[in-house]
């Protein structure tokens, strides 16, 4: 017996695998305790984002403060400008076909916290769900009366011929099938959108 455990001859194994198996096996072994703690993490649950009382009660104040200024501007007679009104240019506005309007000031990019959902609604109809978006809008009596619920959170005028061909070469795009294409030359503007 002790002789056939003799004969039995032990493999060896190359030193260069043993050294990758036991790199192997401590990779597994991390992986593992990694995945392990991420369980655990996850298990727990996310933890609970404390608002204090003054974030609410400064939302509910910005609300109403809007609601009030909203009522406020519709009780104001038709003839009695507001307070920006004249500097605004409403005035003039029969004499200008449209106006820029820039979207500003905002806590968060999508959704402005603590206002009014007629405010809101009016910053979606003016296409100004980012911050810093602009659009040109049709002066009217109608759009002329939701410029000034949005003032507070929109910049807007009338803008000049300079400005406008400058706004376009910088920011303007079309779009050719599904692409987004930067207007930046005049024989493709005349190709895609010129008449004939």
């Amino acid at each position: 017996m002790a002789e056939e455990e003799s004969k039995k001859v032990i493999k060896l194994v190359p030193e260069y695998l043993l050294k990758k198996r036991k790199s192997y096996q401590a990779i597994k072994a991390t992986q593992a305790k990694l995945a392990l703690q991420e369980k655990r993490k996850i298990s727990r649950g996310k933890p609970l984002k404390f608002k204090r009382l003054e974030n609410f009660l400064k939302d509910s104040h910005r609300k109403h403060r809007d609601e009030c200024r909203i009522r406020r501007s519709q009780q104001r007679p038709a003839g009695a400008p507001g307070p920006r009104q004249e500097q605004a240019g409403l005035r003039r506005s029969h004499q200008r076909v449209s106006c820029f309007s820039l979207r500003l000031t905002c806590p968060s990019a999508s959704r402005i916290k603590g206002v009014s959902p007629k405010v809101m609604k009016v910053i979606q109809m003016f296409r100004l769900r980012k911050i810093f978006s602009g659009t040109f809008v049709k002066v009217g009596k109608t759009s002329a009366s939701m410029l000034k619920v949005v003032e507070p959170y929109v910049a807007w005028g009338f803008p000049n011929l300079k400005s406008v061909r400058e706004l376009i070469l910088k920011r303007g795009q079309t779009k050719v099938g599904r692409r987004r294409v930067p207007l930046t030359d005049n024989t493709f503007i005349e190709q895609q959108m010129g008449e004939g």
